[in-house]
Parts: C-alpha cells; structure tokens; sequence
C-alpha cells in the first residue's frame, strides 16, 4: 500500500499485489491502518473504514465516525472486524458493515491490543 501525492494533483492511495510473476494495482477511496481477515481487508483513516476486496480493491461497505474516531482492534475469525470507537468496542460483520453482538465471540473479555 502507498500513497502517492503530486503536486497540483489529489493524493492516491494505490494498492499493489503480486502473485506469482504479475503484479495488479487498484486504488482505494481512503487508506491508513489495515487489517485482512478471512474474506474481506479492512483499512481505516481514522474516521471512515471500508471493508474491501483484497485482490480486486471492490469496496464492500464503509462507516464514518459521527464524533471520535474509528481504531481497528483486529479481523476476527468469523469474517467480521473488531473496531474502537468513542462508544466503545464493536464487532463489525464483514457482510455489510452492521453491528453484531460482542457477548458470542468473547464473552465478557476482549483481548487487549499488542
């Protein structure tokens, strides 16, 4: 991932992969701290984050912080996203972004960031 800024021009957030002897690009609305879960990468600015393809760059779904900011704590094994926000810690479903509930995956213990 890189972004690139040109003088006189809007910055691009471009992502490159590479398999086996071919390397693709793809470009991304926002870019910043990114996670790959199992089906889906996750990246945020802080104040958006999208859920998107990781070999095409298609763009799932996003969320936009009201106040505060987002943090991505981790993918988790279910294909959704751990996040934490003003409100606190919330899972993300990879499908379309909504909120599911916490208590099925950890219970009453999320496990402190390293």
């Amino acid at each position: 991932m890189m972004r690139v800024n040109v003088a006189g021009t809007p910055s691009r957030n471009l992502v490159f992969r590479q398999f086996g002897n071919r390397t693709d690009s793809y470009t991304l609305p926002i870019m910043g701290e990114t996670v790959t879960g199992s089906r889906w990468a996750f990246t945020t600015d802080r104040h958006t984050l999208i859920a998107f393809d990781p070999k095409t760059g298609r763009v799932g779904w996003s969320r936009t912080a009201t106040t505060g900011e987002i943090k991505i704590r981790f993918a988790e094994a279910r294909g959704g996203i751990v996040v934490e926000t003003i409100a606190g810690q919330e899972v993300l479903s990879a499908d379309d972004g909504s909120t599911i509930s916490v208590a099925p995956i950890f219970g009453n213990f999320l496990p402190a960031r390293r």
